[in-house]
């Protein structure tokens, strides 16, 4: 502003040079106003530059929180900002051009197991992911992605997520609405296109769903200071307790998720998060109470994932990743089974099992710039489960002290950042001793932008 400034002032001073000695009064005038009119142009332009400074203020924070992503490959812990970042300012037609992208996700699956020959070797467009968001004022955002499918069952249409973000709350809160994916480990928070392998961990797909946990809720979001300077933030959510297969279908309350994670600079190029889950919903098992909804708090999940990145050269990259959940589920047991539904017990089966358990381990080195491998193992002790007609149990699946078990290694070319290749081989060897070989080829491709999973 001061060379603004400092070219008015010359400009004056040039202009009251050139005036002749003898310069009649409308010429005075002329000149006045003039320089009156600069003034105005001035202080607009200095208005300008302010706006200008604030927005570039504004995406630099942005543009290096993107870039902090990037660098740890994964890693999605946000740094703690100084105060809440407000939304760039949004003038005119701008709110109605979201940033809109699309994304296709297609998949060929080989498979032995023969136990449902129709669908089992396929090839289909997994999903088709329709993403819009924008700011919606200086207070808040809001993102929205749609899915649709092929899948040879039953082609749908599904809000994946849509929800609004609200900055600058007090002592730095940040909330979030809508239908989110619940801050639950790793692997849930993303979207299964982005994840590192064609398919889900086996004990995320089991407790909360083929394609994770996605449910309305309500989350807060803030870092906890400490003596240690070590970020650590802590997440607050509360969900809709239905959706997923370790909770009610009818529940009358909601459930509550408590997530907490730290992340820690071992060196220059090797980073270590941590994160805990804590989750309280209710149980699918309540009998008499599924007609009015169950109210009782009876499944309780537990969850720790550690991320470790080493970015080597910084070409060459290391991760290494786990998650392992254990549930606590208080049913009634013992189990009695009514196949009829005329009241009369015709099979007794039991305790269930009240503490199911499950991890995965995964090892995924980068080459190069353009190719990636790894590989994955999952253990699980699978979800006992009752189906009810009404009230009634009519039939329950128990595994007693059967597990299953998974090895996949896969390999990834990535042809930009924009599209890739990935072909999958998994071995599994099931809780029924069912043992299956599959092979997964993987296509996916990106048009426009994709913002909506940094949550």
């Amino acid at each position: 502003m001061r060379i603004l400034w400092l070219l008015f002032y010359f400009l004056v001073f040039l202009l009251t040079q050139t005036v002749p000695s003898f310069a009649n009064e409308s010429l005075i005038e002329s000149l006045q106003k003039n320089m009156l009119d600069l003034q105005k142009t001035v202080h607009a332009l200095q208005g300008t530059v302010n706006n200008q400074n604030q927005l570039i203020q504004t995406q630099g924070s942005q543009i290096a929180f993107l870039q902090n992503q990037i660098k740890k490959e994964g890693v999605t812990l946000e740094p703690r900002p100084a105060a809440p970042a407000p939304a760039p300012p949004q003038a005119g037609l701008a709110n109605w051009n979201p940033e809109v992208g699309v994304i296709g996700d297609v998949v060929t699956h080989l498979t032995e197991d023969t136990e449902d020959a129709e669908g089992k070797d396929s090839i289909a467009v997994r999903e088709l992911e329709l993403v819009f968001g924008q700011y919606v004022d200086p207070y808040s955002r809001f993102d929205t992605a749609v899915v649709l499918n092929d899948a040879l069952e039953a082609q749908n249409v599904e809000i994946e997520q849509a929800y609004l973000t609200r900055y600058g709350l007090p002592l730095n809160f940040r909330a979030q609405i809508g239908k989110i994916r619940p801050k639950i480990g790793k692997a849930n928070l993303i979207d299964r296109h982005a994840l590192d392998l064609v398919t889900e961990p086996l004990v995320l797909s089991n407790f909360f769903g083929e394609e994770g946990w996605k449910t309305s809720g309500v989350r807060l979001q803030n870092f906890i200071p400490n003596p240690w300077e070590i970020p650590l933030e802590i997440t607050g959510e509360v969900l809709n307790g239905r959706g997923a297969p370790s909770f009610a279908d009818k529940a009358r309350r909601p459930a509550f998720n408590v997530h907490l994670k730290s992340f820690f600079e071992l060196s220059d190029t090797k980073s270590l998060e941590l994160g805990n889950t804590a989750l309280f919903g209710t149980d699918n098992l309540d009998g008499a109470m599924q007609e009015k909804g169950n109210d009782r708090y009876s499944t309780h999940i537990y969850g720790f994932d550690a991320t470790y990145l080493d970015l080597m050269d910084g070409v060459k990259r290391l991760k290494l990743q786990s998650e392992l959940y254990f549930q606590d589920r208080n049913f009634r047991n013992p189990v009695s089974i009514d196949s009829n539904g005329d009241g009369a017990v015709d099979e007794f089966i039991g305790d269930l099992d009240e503490h199911p358990w499950g991890f995965y381990a995964l090892l995924d080195y980068k080459l190069s710039p353009r190719w990636s491998g790894g590989i994955r193992f999952d253990f699980l002790k699978p979800l006992d489960s009752v189906a009810f007609t009404g009230a009634i149990p009519t039939s329950a699946t128990r595994f007693g002290t059967d597990h299953t078990w998974e090895i996949s290694p896969y390999l990834t070319l990535h042809q930009s950042e924009f599209a890739l290749f990935r072909l999958q081989y998994s071995h599994t060897q099931n809780a029924q001793g069912i043992t299956d070989d599959q092979i997964y080829l993987q296509a996916r491709f990106q048009i426009g932008v994709d913002r909506h999973g940094l949550q």
